[in-house]
């Protein structure tokens, strides 16, 4: 099941999806951090040396595509 509260940034106005975007992205980082200090394995998006916000994101097409018939 996909939670539409997941995809939902990609669809709201570019200001708005930029600031929840650094803020998601900040809350992985901090994950990452945690990790990385336990000696764990980074969890995928985490961590902050290797990880981009344009490799993380989910496009517009692809949210437009997979529930543009579950919302109509």
């Amino acid at each position: 099941m996909i939670h539409c509260a997941d995809l939902s940034n990609p669809t709201k106005p570019l200001n708005l999806y930029r600031q929840w975007t650094d803020r998601i992205m900040q809350e992985f980082f901090e994950q990452g951090d945690i990790e990385r200090e336990l000696g764990l394995d980074i969890s995928p998006m985490c961590d902050r040396h290797t990880a981009t916000i344009e490799k993380s994101q989910v496009r517009a097409d692809t949210v437009n595509f997979a529930l543009s018939e579950k919302f109509i």
